[in-house]
């Protein structure tokens, strides 16, 4: 039998519940399902052998080339998944899932990692009746928290210049260590009467992808990242709020934070439609339906391109600045090159 991650079942979850109840709901920003909003779902497409194979749901059953069953015998099964999935932990097998993919004569159970998209809906327009295909990520809470945007090395870097700084203060610094050591040793470079200024990111491809968003977005996210830090403050709506941002925005001459807050979500929503740090975007997005969450209960809720609004809400209200492994992507400490000091914190991004 196949062994998958709770991720990975997640999307076999979704799939096999989709096509049981035959319709998406709404979320609002704190992720309750609006009853009265919803998508009606005509069929899904996942991939088998590099072509789309078709799922048609109809009233009592499902369709495809190759086989037909009954809606209320997955509704069943896809409930007992769930409790499985929800009752395990690190990769595992799910019997009764080996069965269904036999049902559904499905070869593959999540697209992979490296799209965005994890599946393809036809949703039908409730005025015009027609469908149309879009894609949709996944986001679990049952598994934890979900991310959306993974740290990466020096493609998620960014370097800021130390001023007021000598070896002894730098070794000062770096000597801190413990949970919550870049915080405290952000804290301690202004402690000891230094100053962080962003210089550069340290990936050309990221920075440019920023500054699609807007040209000093780059400015304006590392700055952002770097006092929540100094300021312990990692949820991203509320450091916006922070005095420490407030003097940088209003040395940029904005009377008020509004047109960040604008910048700020239509980042988080490219990032959530495809954007990446390691590959150039051009504005387009891997995933043009929205993105599907599973919430603890079960439930599926949606968050839609075409309500664009709700959406972003949904993410500004939804994320938080995380500090990823310091060791894995080596950053987080001052260091000295041509007699100037550096520091470099890592961008990652977390649903709350």
């Amino acid at each position: 039998m196949q062994t998958l991650n709770k991720g990975e079942w997640a999307e076999f979850y979704v799939f096999i519940k989709l096509l049981a109840d035959g319709r998406l709901y709404y979320g609002d920003e704190k992720m309750n399902i609006l009853p009265d909003e919803y998508f009606e779902i005509d069929k899904i497409l996942k991939m088998r052998n590099g072509v789309d194979q078709v799922f048609y749901i109809y009233d009592t059953k499902i369709e495809s080339d190759t086989i037909e069953t009954d809606r209320n015998d997955l509704r069943e099964s896809a409930q007992r998944i769930f409790d499985e999935v929800t009752s395990k932990n690190g990769t595992f097998s799910i019997e009764e899932a080996e069965d269904l993919k036999k049902i559904l004569d499905l070869e593959r159970f999540s697209e992979p990692s490296k799209l965005k998209a994890d599946i393809h809906l036809s949703l039908i327009d409730g005025i015009t009746q027609k469908s149309n295909t879009y894609s949709f990520s996944i986001k679990t809470k049952f598994k934890g928290k979900s991310t959306l945007i993974n740290a990466s090395g020096k493609s998620t870097g960014f370097r800021y210049k130390v001023d007021n700084f000598d070896d002894n203060l730098m070794h000062t610094v770096n000597s801190i260590e413990g949970g919550s050591k870049i915080n405290q040793r952000v804290s301690k470079i202004y402690e000891l009467g230094g100053v962080l200024s962003f210089c550069r990111n340290t990936s050309e491809i990221y920075e440019s992808n920023l500054r699609v968003i807007d040209t000093a977005f780059d400015k304006i996210i590392a700055e952002l990242m770097l006092v929540a830090y100094l300021e312990n403050q990692k949820t991203i709506h509320k450091a916006i709020e922070l005095k420490h941002f407030y003097e940088f925005y209003n040395h940029l001459g904005l009377k008020n934070v509004d047109s960040i807050v604008y910048k700020i979500k239509n980042f988080l929503y490219a990032s959530a439609i495809g954007m990446t740090p390691s590959k150039i975007w051009k504005g387009s997005g891997e995933v043009d339906g929205g993105l599907i969450i599973v919430k603890n209960t079960g439930d599926l809720i949606g968050y839609f391109v075409f309500s664009l609004e709700k959406f972003k809400e949904y993410l500004w209200q939804n994320t938080y600045f995380e500090t990823p492994s310091t060791s894995r992507h080596q950053f987080g400490f001052i260091f000295k090159e041509d007699g100037e000091y550096f520091f470099d914190l890592n961008l990652q991004i977390r649903f709350s």
